[in-house]
């Protein structure tokens, strides 16, 4: 029979489903046979219709996926789970998948072209017994001779004391375990950057509210330069005019002549400069431009 692995083994391969749970736990379930074809279109997976893996452990060719997605459903065909993927591109190659699969079409074709034996004997093979011992499942491999035997065949033709013999059951559960292992390693790098990318998101958040507090303490305190800046601008009006009024008092003082007129415009004149002095003082207490620019500046 050549190198052809029993039919049964690669079905106990194929039929591992494998649910990580967040906590990286593993959770094997038993479950009908994987298909080597993809479960919406039938069609075999080949190079160009490479299996997808859905969140919920199903595969399906990257087409169908394409066209559920354009379609709006975003349903898995088999269990109904959701996903959140746009684009088919979102869901992963299950590479693992692939290399399972090529290995059985691999096995068989050599098979194929190697086998001398009667289709009854094959069909035996296929569904995993001895073509020779009828009812004996192959449990074995026979490494000196390339061959699958059953336990009888191990008892006379293929003793172990002669030949190299391991159990088939050993390479499936090698396979399973590095499948796991796999999985497991990038669902913790998953879950490590998305660890990463939230305390990311957290900082950049934090950073974004201060900016804003931030923001709305210079708006304060521009909006309060305003006000203090308009009161001073009329200030510096009503100043303006009683600087006017003192030119015109000293314009009349140099037309006057008499003593009496120089007295009264002069008395004004003091009036008017004692007013001014006073107004200036208030202003000086009131609007401190020093400290107006150190509020500023805070």
């Amino acid at each position: 029979m050549g190198d052809r692995l029993p039919y049964i083994y690669f079905t106990e391969v194929l039929s591992l489903k494998i649910t990580l749970q967040p906590d990286g736990q593993q959770k094997n379930e038993a479950s009908s046979i994987t298909r080597i074809e993809c479960g919406i279109c039938l069609e075999k997976y080949t190079t160009t219709r490479r299996p997808r893996t859905l969140p919920c452990g199903h595969n399906f060719c990257g087409y169908c996926l394409q066209n559920c997605i354009e379609q709006g459903n975003s349903n898995c065909s088999i269990c109904r789970k959701t996903h959140t993927a746009t684009t088919v591109d979102d869901i992963p190659i299950n590479t693992e998948f692939e290399t399972v699969i090529q290995l059985t079409r691999s096995l068989m074709a050599g098979n194929n072209a190697r086998s001398n034996e009667s289709s009854d004997e094959d069909d035996d093979f296929t569904n995993g017994r001895c073509p020779r011992h009828k009812k004996s499942l192959l449990y074995f491999k026979c490494n000196s001779h390339g061959i699958y035997v059953c336990h009888q065949c191990t008892v006379i033709e293929h003793s172990p004391s002669k030949c190299d013999i391991v159990e088939i059951k050993e390479e499936v559960l090698k396979t399973k375990e590095k499948t796991l292992e796999d999985a497991k390693q990038r669902v913790n790098h998953i879950h490590s950057t998305t660890t990463t990318l939230e305390t990311i998101l957290v900082e950049k958040r934090k950073s974004i509210t201060d900016m804003k507090a931030q923001i709305e303490i210079i708006l304060k305190k521009i909006g309060e330069a305003n006000t203090v800046c308009n009161k001073a601008q009329k200030d510096i009006v009503k100043n303006k005019s009683i600087s006017n009024q003192l030119e015109e008092c000293i314009k009349r003082l140099k037309k006057t002549n008499t003593n009496k007129g120089i007295k009264k415009e002069s008395s004004d004149v003091q009036d008017n400069l004692k007013s001014l002095a006073i107004h200036l003082g208030e202003l000086k207490e009131k609007y401190n431009i020093k400290d107006l620019s150190k509020n500023l500046l805070r």
